[in-house]
Parts: C-alpha cells; sequence; structure tokens
C-alpha cells in the first residue's frame, strides 16, 4: 500500500469518526446503560483504530513530530477512559448527557486536529 492509499484510508476513517459523532449527537431519548455501553465500544475502538493506523503512518514516513502527535492522541484515549468512568459512576439520567457531550467533544477536537496537526504530515510529505 502506498502513501496516498494510507492518506485516502485516513480520510475515510475521519468520515466515519464523524458519521458516528453525529448519530450519538442527534439521539434525543434518554438512553439506557446498553446504548451507553454500546456507543462507548465504538467510539473506543474505531477511534484506537484511526489514532494507531495514522501513528503508523507517520511512522513509516519518518514524520518528526511523530511524538507530540501521539502525545495528542494519547489525551483522546484517556479522554475516553475517563468518559467511560464517569459513566460507570454516574446517575442512569446523565447517561445521554454524558455520552454526547463526548461525541460533541471528539468531533470539535476532530475539525481542529484535521485542519492543523494532520496538514502538517500532508505538508511534510510534500
Amino acid at each position: 500500500m502506498d502513501n496516498s492509499e494510507r492518506i485516502r484510508i485516513i480520510d475515510l476513517q475521519h468520515h466515519e469518526l464523524f458519521d458516528i459523532f453525529a448519530d450519538i449527537q442527534s439521539r434525543r431519548e434518554p438512553v439506557d446503560r446498553l446504548y451507553a455501553e454500546s456507543a462507548m465500544d465504538k467510539l473506543t475502538e474505531y477511534v484506537h483504530k484511526h489514532l494507531t493506523f495514522e501513528e503508523r503512518f507517520m511512522a513509516n514516513i519518518d514524520f518528526p513530530d511523530l511524538e507530540s502527535h501521539a502525545h495528542e492522541h494519547e489525551g483522546i484515549r484517556r479522554r475516553i477512559a475517563d468518559t467511560r468512568e464517569k459513566l460507570n459512576t454516574a446517575d442512569p439520567a446523565e447517561w445521554t448527557g454524558v455520552v454526547s457531550q463526548l461525541a460533541a467533544y471528539l468531533e470539535h477536537w476532530l475539525k481542529e486536529h484535521i485542519l492543523s496537526i494532520d496538514m502538517k504530515y500532508r505538508k511534510f510529505m510534500g
């Protein structure tokens, strides 16, 4: 697989993440534990898949800012883990807000991340 194919996959993953965020945020009725856990599992799994793929790609191209980029990714992984812990202690009436707030935060973060940080490795590639 060449670098242009890897970039295409990263872009497709970004679209999938935005779809996941939109799906979670569009839910209007209160969520039960099953939905909350399912949404968190989906977010955790897909965000991990994407960040890992992106970090491997940057390592393959010898991207000089990989360490700081990976550090930012680690912050997102911690935020998801903290939210999962919050769900475990939150009142069920708060589950909808907790999951929706995380999706909104991740959506905002991803937009900023793509426009600033991700553009750095694209420029690096020429």
